[in-house]
This record gives structure tokens, C-alpha cells and sequence, in this order.
């Protein structure tokens, strides 16, 4: 085969960086001193140079202040050989942050001012054979919009950068509740160098489409018959005729290499291809991730390759299923090739300040953890970035949905600007096509809570407009329903019934436990389940991060909770914390150990959201999806997140992966954490007239399979002494969930602060899922030091730890690092019963400095 016609250059790499005010510098005034890495932030080429302190460490962010004030100036010079250029020859900047100005050997080429698409300049008559220099002039933003009449638009929510609106660029990066202050700036993305012949492919994707009869809501037989419909731009700069082939190839994950099963090698635009014996795409536990790999070229009348695509598709049905429940309520469950999802998941925001950080690796691990962690979607969230083609594609590999933001939030957007709605639109338009050949793409959203926080507003400022509307309501869907009509789309987020965030159907934020000051059960964080909610699409508990990631980012002179720099990273909610531990264990949080502390808070964390994961799980479909606010943090800080800013799970991470299992054991009974609980528990368990009702024994089913479970109760005294025991054995239908059975207390609990209900569940003999019921609220438990053994021994490809204690450990912490790490943690111990963890890394950097929540 000829080699291809179409050639590319990366420019991406080591460049130089210079500084001036805004408005005072020039190509050849700027004194390019500073060696910098493209992609990347201006800030992390100054820390380089010596130029600031890292900001994400102690409060070093509150001296970079004076960058806001400065414009920068990047240089490369580059090679170019005579074979490179052909008929067209373009510079590609993949992301700009923000306002930017281009240079090719001295001519201006253009502009830019939206850091979430990729901008192309035609430099075809610039280009030089030999060397060359591109010179670029970035800004963070403000000073472009900075004289646009804010109007009524800065009464919204997180108005710290009211102009941020305006600004084509992350949102959060002017501070959130839960970040920093810290205005991004810089090519943040990749640069190309692109040159093409006669035509090129400027985008290609491609829809699965299923006969009629498949569009009830009824399952998809894997190897049904189905159709493609390639959506193929073609842009040519010459006359000259061509044809497109395209080939279709199995997944070979799941089947080697083999022959395409489709091969056309003269494709008419429009025309639909058969597939059939078609392979679904399913995420999570429902089936196999399966991918076509698909090949697109492009050859001229001669049959030379001007140009080729190459990715993967993955053939699955998306629906929205909202079932009439009641006369008041109604379903929200994604609907997956005919099968109802319950969605287990998470939000993503950026996991780092600096977008540009984010680097494939980073996204790699990042989506591996949270494969781990089962989780099934991630909602990514508005006021971050659009997914990398990296996060699309393991997101695809490894079967998370996901539902995803266009980039407005929490803020009134100038949808009466022109200029500013072509720019929105641009991007909508860019961001759809890049996504849609994704399977793990199911949903969009026209923002995060802007719907929310206008009726809010309203009711204090009737005359208020709604700002953004037109965009939401009117732009998005039909640039959805245009370039990905297989995806649902919804105009805000929450969204649905009479209002935003209506309990009757649709999707729900939930936030009064902590946000709202006069919310009659604030804190009361036990109570999250006493509503019926129909998907979660964001909620949030608070902890504080590992001490392992504490170490990273803050000073050890620093490790007092009211000192400044420790209150410097915790989020905007900087009590909380102490708040929660001074509630749920009556003790007061000054007084305890740093390490104390961070432990006391994550055990709520983790605790309170194994609740609502188990209780939600247990009403499914009723409520359809939870997803935790959120997956990772921006920076080391005390937060909402399951993963720290380094990748450390938090305690919360272990234990919303055991809630995730996908046959899972829950068990229901008397809430005694809650407030009612907290003062009854004693006369519920063992008062003079005490009736408690039995613990139910609930099992839950994400599969498609019928399941045959064998479950073990234990009721114990935490020193070990068994008061009662129980098996039962059940068969559990597909994708379902059932009560099994229960335990009867009455007259059993003598001491309920020393007293739990264990419980295991099998299959075929291994264990899937274990759960516990404590009979007294957190601060009352009779926890003691335990003394625990450890035992080490060599297995096949590692070592494994046998951990063997006197008491019950409640949610032992094995302390990790970069070197070190477990098969499990955050898990309790029961008196007697060995717990054996495999230990990955090297054995030489555990750290005996175990920890638990006693």
C-alpha cells in the first residue's frame, strides 16, 4: 500500500516563554528566558524557573496573584524538509487558555478565544523548507472581556470572577467551594503541524442503527442484526475525485485478530452498512465492553492514501426509561440495548487545578481505579473541561458511561451576545462530533444547576432574566439531535417534574444536609435516605484526605486543624469536618492527633455513603443511579472525594467498592445514627418494653444472570463471643433486588455498644460481599485497642499479609504509598477470623502505623 499523502509534525515539546504586562509586549521585544514544556501551564514553567513556589503546596497559591496581571509569550523554532508540505499545510493548537495571538515567521496567522476547541490556521503560503519559527501571545481571559456590561448576570452563584461567564475557558479555575483560586493559562493541548494533499478527513464517526421493533425498552439479543450509518466529513482543497473504503473488525480482546467482518471498499456517503451478528457493548456488570475497530480511507482516483481514521465503536441502544410509579412519580433509569441501568458512579471534575496536568497517564490510572471501584457512569461535570480522547477511550475499554456537561455552570451565561452564542455554538458543535463515536457516551446535559439557581434567585429578584436560556433550551439539543440523535439529552442538570430537582422524577442534587444553614436536619447526614429520590446525579459527604497526602502538600508545621495553612486546603465548608466529628462522637476535634482526626472523619465519610449506596441499591428502580461528588480532587485537600489529588484512596473509595459489588449484600434495620436513633437506641434494643423489628437481609443484583447465594449471619460481642447464627440460601433473578430473609434480635442485645451484626454472602463458595449492622450510634461504641498480629508469607508474584485480631477493628487503615499498596483496606476485623490481604509492591516500605476509627 502507498504510504499516506497526509503528513504531521508535532511541535509539541520543549519551547521558550517570556512575560510583559498586558498590552505591552511584542514578538520582537520579549525576552523568551524561560524554557517551558508544551502541553502545559504557565504556572508550572514559572515553578521551573524559580519564578513562584509550587501553589498546590502549603498556601504558595495566594502569591501567584500577579500572574493574572501578565501576558505570555511562547517561541519554536523548527524544521521542515522538502518532502513535508503538499497542497495544504495547517498549524493545529489543540487547546488555547485563552485569548491568544499566532505568529508564523513573522506574520500574523490568527486568533483565539475559546480554550475548549482546537484552532486551525492555514499557513500553507508561511511555511518555509528549512527552519521556522511560530510565536504565540496567550492571556488568561479577563482583559478581553473585562468592559462587557455584566448586567444582572453576577448575581449568580460562585460570582467570585463574575466575568468568567464570558470567558470560553474552565470555570472552576476561579474558585469553587472546592478549589482554589488559580486562573489557568497556556497551551494546554497539543500542536501539529498538518499537511494534506488533494482531501482529507475532517471528522468521521459512526451510529448503530437497530430495527424498529427494538425500541420498546425490550433486551437486545447479543448478535442481532443492525446497521451502520457512518457520518463521514470529507473536506477537499483540489477537484480531483476520490473514494472512501471502510473496514469493520472485531474486538480483538474477545476474539484475536481476524478478517473485518465488514469490508467496503467503495463507500457512497450515506449509504448503511449490515452488521450482522452483531456484538454488544454493555457497561459495567451487564456484559462485554465489546469494541469494533473501525478503519476509514481515503484514496485518491490513483488509489493513493491521502488519508486514513482509525477508532472504535461500540454498537448499544440508549434509552430513558420514566415508568409511572404513582399518581405523583415517575422513574428516571437509563435504558442500556433494552436493559434497565442502575447507575453506580461518580462525578468528574477536573482532578487537577492546572488542566494541562492531565496528562494520558494520569487519565489511565485515574479510569483504572475507578474500574476498580465498580463504578458504572461518571457525570462530567460543567465547569470543568470536555473528556480527553484519552478518557473517552478508556471509558469505551472499560465499560463506565458517560453523561456528560457542556461546560456552563452555576453562572448566567449572555445568550443576548452574538458573538458570544457563535462562539458557544462552535464549540457545542466540535464537542459533540469528537464524542459521538464513544459508546461510553450515553447522555448529554446543558449545564450543571443553572435552572436550580435562577428560581432561587427569582424569587428575590422577580425582573430577573433568565440568562443562557435560549442556549439550554433551543442551540444544544439541536446540535445533539443533529450529530448524536442515539443519546439522550436533558437542559440542565437537575432537571425534571414542576421544578429543578423536583423529588417526583427526573435527576436530584442533594446538598441541604451541609449547604443549607436553616435545613431542619442539618448534619443529620443518616437521614439522605429518607427521601425518594430517583437518581442522585450529585450528592456529597466530607472527609478529610489520607495523612499520606497530607505529608505531600502541607508543612509539618502546619499540622494543626486551625492553623492557616491547614484551613488553606480545606474546601469552602472549612468546619464541616470538625463539625461532623463533634456530632458523631461527641468529642471535640481540637483535641484530638492529626492522625486521629483524619480517621474520625473519613469513617463518616465512608459509612454514611455505604448507607446510601446499600439503602438506594435496595430500592432500585424506584431511585436508578448514584453518582458521589466526587472522584478525585483538584489539590491536596480535606473534601467531597473517594480518590485524593495524588490517587490515594480514601477510606470512602474501599468502601463504596464493596457497596458496589455486583451481587451485593445489604442490611436494613432501626436507623440508629440518626437523630431519633442516637437518643432511642438503648430503649429500642433492650428496654424494658423493647420490640425490635428484625435486620432485614436484602440482596442485589446488577447482573444478568440468576444468581444462587449462600449467606452466613453472625451476631457477636466485639470480643468475639457469637450470640446467634443463621444461614440461608436463595436464588437471586437477574438484575433485580430481594429481600432473602432476615435476623430476629428481640431479647438478643444485652450491650448494643459492643455488640454486631456480621454477614457474608457466597457463590459457588467464594465470598462476594460482606456487610455489618452496628446497634449504637458512633460515639457510643465500646471500642477498645486491639491487638492485632501480623503475618507475612511469599506467595506466587508478591507477598500476602494474614491479619488475626483480639477485638473488632472497625475500618482498619493500612497507611500507603507510591511503593506500596493492598488488594484491600479500610476494611474491619472480627475477633477470630483471619483476614488475609495481598500485599503489591515491596515488602521493605510497609509501615507498621496501622490505623482504625476506635
Amino acid at each position: 500500500m502507498q504510504a499516506e499523502r497526509k503528513q504531521r509534525l508535532s511541535l509539541s515539546g520543549a519551547w521558550e516563554l517570556g512575560y510583559t504586562d498586558i498590552g505591552t509586549g511584542s514578538p520582537s521585544t520579549v525576552d523568551f528566558s524561560i524554557n517551558c514544556a508544551v502541553p502545559g501551564d504557565i504556572h508550572d514553567a514559572f515553578v521551573s524557573a524559580g519564578l513562584i513556589k509550587d501553589p498546590l503546596i502549603d498556601d504558595n497559591s495566594n502569591e501567584c496573584k500577579w500572574l493574572e496581571e501578565k501576558e505570555f509569550w511562547y517561541r519554536r523554532e523548527f524544521a521542515v524538509m522538502a518532502d513535508f508540505a503538499r497542497e495544504k499545510t495547517f498549524l493545529v493548537f489543540d487547546g488555547l487558555d485563552l485569548s491568544a495571538d499566532v505568529w508564523l515567521n513573522g506574520e500574523a496567522v490568527g486568533s483565539a478565544d475559546n480554550a475548549f476547541i482546537a484552532h486551525t490556521f492555514d499557513v500553507s503560503r508561511l511555511l518555509r523548507q528549512g527552519l521556522n519559527t511560530v510565536i504565540v501571545r496567550i492571556d488568561m481571559g479577563l482583559s478581553a472581556v473585562k468592559d462587557k456590561p455584566l448586567l444582572q448576570m453576577n448575581e449568580m452563584w460562585d460570582n467570585y470572577q463574575p466575568y468568567r461567564v464570558f470567558m470560553r475557558k474552565p470555570q472552576y479555575v476561579y474558585g469553587w467551594d472546592w478549589t482554589l483560586w488559580l486562573p489557568s493559562c497556556g497551551i494546554w493541548k497539543d500542536v501539529t503541524l498538518v499537511s494534506v494533499g488533494a482531501a482529507y478527513i475532517e471528522s468521521a464517526a459512526v451510529e448503530t442503527v437497530f430495527p424498529a421493533e427494538y425500541d420498546d425498552f425490550k433486551p437486545l439479543d447479543d448478535g442481532c442484526e443492525a446497521l451502520l450509518d457512518f457520518k463521514i466529513d470529507v473536506s477537499t482543497v483540489t477537484d480531483m475525485p476520490y473514494t472512501l473504503s471502510v473496514s469493520v473488525f472485531p474486538d480483538e480482546r474477545y476474539e484475536g485478530w481476524k478478517a473485518p467482518v465488514i469490508y467496503r471498499p467503495y463507500y457512497k456517503p450515506g449509504e448503511l452498512l449490515p452488521l450482522g451478528n452483531c456484538k454488544l457493548w454493555y457497561p459495567g456488570d451487564f456484559g462485554r465492553h465489546y469494541l469494533y475497530r473501525i478503519e476509514i480511507e481515503l484514496s485518491d482516483a490513483d488509489g493513493i492514501l491521502l488519508d486514513k481514521k482509525t477508532f472504535r465503536h461500540g454498537a448499544r441502544m440508549v434509552r430513558l426509561a420514566e415508568d409511572v410509579i404513582d399518581e405523583n412519580n415517575k422513574t428516571f433509569t437509563f435504558v442500556i440495548n433494552g436493559n434497565r441501568i442502575f447507575a453506580k458512579g461518580a462525578n468528574y471534575a477536573p482532578t487537577d487545578c492546572f488542566p494541562a496536568r492531565l496528562t494520558p497517564e494520569h487519565t489511565t490510572k485515574l479510569l483504572e481505579l475507578t474500574e476498580k471501584c465498580g463504578i458504572n457512569m461518571l457525570r462530567v461535570w460543567g465547569g470543568g473541561v470536555y473528556a480527553s480522547d484519552t478518557f473517552l477511550e478508556e471509558c469505551d475499554r472499560r465499560g463506565i458511561m458517560i453523561w456528560h456537561d457542556f461546560m456552563f455552570a452555576c453562572g448566567f451565561y449572555p445568550d443576548h451576545d452574538e458573538t458570544f452564542v457563535a462562539n458557544i455554538t462552535n464549540e457545542a458543535v466540535e464537542a459533540v462530533k469528537r464524542l459521538r463515536s464513544h459508546a461510553s457516551v450515553v447522555g448529554w446535559s446543558g449545564n450543571n444547576e443553572i435552572g436550580e439557581m435562577y428560581l432561587a434567585k427569582k424569587s428575590a429578584i422577580p425582573d430577573l432574566p433568565y440568562y443562557g436560556e435560549k442556549i439550554y433550551f433551543d442551540i444544544l439539543p439541536k446540535i445533539v439531535a443533529e450529530y448524536q440523535p442515539d443519546v439522550i439529552y436533558r437542559p440542565q442538570s437537575p432537571h425534571g417534574g414542576s421544578f429543578p430537582g423536583d423529588l417526583a422524577e427526573g435527576d436530584q442534587h442533594v446538598w441541604k444536609f451541609t449547604h443549607h444553614h436553616n435545613y431542619e436536619h442539618r448534619h443529620d447526614l443518616w437521614r439522605f435516605t429518607d427521601d425518594r429520590y430517583k437518581f442522585l446525579s450529585e450528592f456529597g459527604l466530607i472527609g478529610a484526605m489520607n495523612m499520606e497526602a497530607v505529608a505531600k502538600c502541607v508543612s509539618k508545621e502546619h499540622w494543626r486543624i486551625d492553623d492557616p495553612v491547614w484551613l488553606h486546603h480545606n474546601n469552602a465548608y472549612q468546619t464541616l469536618t470538625s463539625d461532623l466529628i463533634a456530632r458523631y462522637f461527641g468529642l471535640d476535634p481540637s483535641s484530638l492527633p492529626l492522625e486521629r482526626y483524619i480517621l474520625k472523619s473519613q469513617v463518616i465519610q465512608a459509612e454514611v455513603t455505604r448507607h446510601i449506596y446499600d439503602e438506594f441499591r435496595a430500592r432500585k428502580f424506584e431511585c436508578s443511579g448514584l453518582l458521589f461528588w466526587t472522584l478525585g480532587d483538584s489539590f491536596g485537600v480535606n473534601n467531597w472525594a473517594i480518590l485524593d489529588y495524588y490517587l490515594g484512596r480514601r477510606p470512602v473509595y474501599d468502601y463504596l467498592r464493596r457497596a458496589n459489588a455486583p451481587v451485593s449484600l445489604v442490611l436494613r434495620g432501626y436507623d440508629v445514627q440518626n437523630d431519633e436513633g442516637y437518643l432511642g437506641y438503648m430503649n429500642y434494643f433492650c428496654g424494658a418494653d423493647a420490640k425490635p423489628k428484625p435486620i432485614e437481609i436484602w440482596v442485589v443484583n446488577d447482573t444478568l444472570e440468576a444468581k444462587y447465594v449462600t449467606i452466613e449471619s453472625e451476631l457477636l460481642t466485639f470480643d468475639g463471643t457469637v450470640i446467634k447464627d443463621d444461614a440461608l440460601f436463595s436464588e437471586i433473578a437477574p438484575n433485580s433486588t430481594t429481600k432473602v430473609g432476615s435476623m430476629s434480635v428481640r431479647g438478643l442485645i444485652k450491650h448494643p455498644e459492643s455488640t454486631v451484626l456480621y454477614a457474608r454472602m457466597s457463590i459457588d463458595g467464594d465470598i462476594v460481599s460482606e456487610n455489618k449492622y452496628l446497634f449504637a450510634p458512633f460515639g457510643k461504641l465500646s471500642l477498645r485497642r486491639p491487638e492485632v498480629r501480623t503475618i507475612f508469607r511469599s506467595i506466587p508474584g508478591g507477598n500476602e499479609m494474614l491479619l488475626l485480631s483480639d477485638s473488632f477493628v472497625w475500618m482498619l487503615h493500612l497507611p500507603e504509598d507510591d511503593k506500596i499498596t493492598y488488594s484491600d483496606n479500610n476494611f474491619d476485623l472480627y475477633p477470630g477470623r483471619p483476614k488475609i490481604v495481598k500485599v503489591i509492591g515491596d515488602l521493605h516500605n510497609f509501615v507498621v502505623g496501622m490505623g482504625s476509627a476506635y
